[in-house]
């Protein structure tokens, strides 16, 4: 006797959102492994201070630095947003939920997304 189930796809479930806080952990650094030596016209600081002008911005021209850094800081209340210019990419960590973002061609369009998806995991 041969018994078959059809196995139909179950959608993922979706993770809540954490409790929202008055004031969320965020954490914001730039890795350029070259050196930050853009022009002016073309600062990554100076893009996400526009957006988060009180954050503290940790920049570091190591990746073994970042790694130890993010290990340091990698905490469930915790958002990490991470600027990796070598690679064009903006990384978002937020305990074991991770995010990355393509800004190789328009940077703050990709830190704009971040930010929606920091509003979505803290339930905004």
């Amino acid at each position: 006797m041969l018994i078959t189930f059809n196995q139909t796809p179950q959608p993922q479930a979706k993770q809540p959102p954490i409790a929202p806080t008055a004031t969320p952990n965020l954490l914001l650094a730039v890795i350029d492994i070259h050196g930050l030596t853009r022009g002016q016209e073309n600062d990554p600081v100076a893009d996400l201070k526009k957006i988060w002008p009180q954050a503290e911005i940790h920049t570091f021209e190591e990746n073994e630095k970042l790694v130890s850094w993010i290990k340091t800081n990698q905490t469930p209340k915790a958002i990490l947003l991470i600027h990796d210019l070598n690679n064009g990419e903006i990384h978002l960590h937020l305990g074991q939920r991770t995010q990355t973002f393509d800004a190789a061609a328009n940077p703050e369009t990709a830190i704009g997304k971040a930010r929606q998806q920091i509003q979505v995991w803290l339930g905004y």
